[in-house]
């Protein structure tokens, strides 16, 4: 069986968290990496805030595991990186910064197409030009150039 796997891209304050308002609150597993209220009535029932990535990560296990959750939601993949880009320069010095960064968002994209269920990421976009036409494209913000483009892609 096929589980889908969602990166939601949109501006702050776009919307992004409101579309989840619809989703089972009995059985979604609700990743509050941003630890900011709901924009809706009610709470989902398996709510986390996690305090470090690999929080971050247990949960994501933890939720796959779990027979009475039937899908995740990450929000945002946004707060997880900046969570781990301070993690990272609180314990490494050097390239070994952006090498443990860099290691860290794998394992993360890891995770979530490994889980066997429905996975929705929220992320905020950055927006690239290309030099000759002008055009103009959005994906997930990621500092560096290792992930640029790549999140939750196939390969």
């Amino acid at each position: 069986m096929y589980y889908y796997k969602v990166l939601l891209i949109g501006e702050s304050g776009g919307g992004k968290t409101y579309s989840f308002r619809n989703m089972n609150r009995d059985t979604t597993l609700f990743i509050n990496i941003e630890n900011k209220p709901l924009p809706f009535k009610g709470q989902f029932k398996n709510t986390v805030v996690p305090n470090t990535p690999q929080d971050v990560l247990t949960f994501l296990q933890k939720g796959s595991q779990d027979k009475s959750i039937s899908h995740i939601v990450v929000d945002s993949f946004s707060a997880y990186v900046d969570l781990l880009l301070l993690q990272s320069r609180a314990t490494k010095t050097g390239y070994e910064i952006w090498s443990y960064y860099n290691e860290q968002i794998g394992k993360f994209n890891d995770y979530v197409k490994k889980v066997q269920k429905e996975v929705f990421v929220t992320a905020h976009y950055e927006i690239l030009t290309d030099e000759v036409g002008g055009m103009k494209k959005k994906r997930a913000k990621v500092k560096g150039r290792e992930w640029e483009g790549k999140l939750l892609s196939p390969h």
